[in-house]
């Protein structure tokens, strides 16, 4: 069965899956988007995934093709047309066309969505924990889900080269904001720690583990300096596609152990536990706000 995509009011199949050459998104990166996970063909926090989708474009002065509503009604269309499995929906705006100048848009901007099976993270050792470099690369627009990757792509190509597996960003203070495509948490003397500013972008995974941390441990809203890191017990990513993820090392210092921790564990079981009490809300028609 092929995999049906939406492009500008059309259902279509991969290979009809075209954008204009004089897009903005394509010649200026002028571009925003959002990725909601999908479990066994239920969408997880889709309102919220499209309330970010709406700001993002918002901030950066695009205006929306159609309503939100709309699209959140093709979201749904598009996942009758595709198999009900675990899988992304990638929502992507575009400046639309541009004008001669190759700079000014010229015209709607344009819907995309696109619909793929998920790539797992795969296990890196038996603790299922990678390994990250820092770097003083930096998006553009941190609180804006910009499909300008640029930084990202560079910061992954040097962590692979030295056998790494991701990076985070750092400022000019050496504070640690975020992952490239995902929120970093710490746990040092028992707070968890993790940055909270218009500095990153803020994952609707990275809120669902704040809410379930409340009332389990302390936590405190500020970037980590690196010079703390070798007094933290435990690191964490977390993202649509990671999850909770444990992290092991930072540059050439490993955290706690080298393995997951106990804390990073039990959030992860929280999270499984919560997504089951999600799904099971869903089918009883019960919204999940976080």
């Amino acid at each position: 069965m092929d995999v049906v995509h939406y492009v500008n009011g059309k259902l279509v199949n991969e290979k009809e899956t075209v954008i204009n050459i004089f897009d903005l998104g394509l010649i200026r990166a002028y571009a925003v988007f959002d990725y909601v996970r999908l479990y066994n063909g239920k969408f997880f926090h889709l309102n919220d995934h499209l309330e970010r989708l709406q700001n993002s474009a918002h901030k950066m002065k695009i205006i929306l093709p159609i309503s939100i509503n709309d699209i959140h009604d093709i979201a749904h269309l598009l996942l009758e047309k595709n198999p009900q499995i675990d899988a992304g929906m990638r929502f992507i705006i575009t400046g639309g066309l541009v004008q001669s100048d190759l700079i000014s848009p010229s015209s709607i901007s344009s819907l995309i969505i696109l619909f793929h099976p998920l790539k797992s993270l795969p296990n890196y050792n038996d603790s299922n924990s990678i390994k990250v470099i820092t770097t003083k690369l930096s998006r553009i627009f941190p609180d804006v889900k910009s499909t300008n990757y640029t930084s990202a792509i560079l910061a992954l190509k040097e962590a692979y080269i030295k056998n790494y597996d991701d990076a985070l960003y750092i400022n000019d203070k050496n504070e640690i904001l975020e992952g490239t495509t995902s929120n970093i948490f710490f746990f040092k003397n028992k707070t968890l720690i993790t940055a909270d500013s218009s500095d990153i972008l803020k994952g609707i995974t990275r809120k669902v583990v704040l809410k379930l941390a409340e009332g389990n441990f302390p936590i405190e809203f500020r970037p980590l300096n690196i010079s703390e890191i070798e007094n933290c017990e435990e690191a964490f990513l977390t993202a649509s596609n990671k999850q909770i993820l444990s992290v092991s090392m930072i540059d050439d210092k490993i955290i706690g152990n080298g393995l997951a921790g106990e804390n990073t564990k039990k959030l992860q079981f929280m999270f499984n536990k919560y997504l089951e009490k999600y799904f099971f809300d869903v089918k009883q028609n019960i919204k999940t706000t976080i």
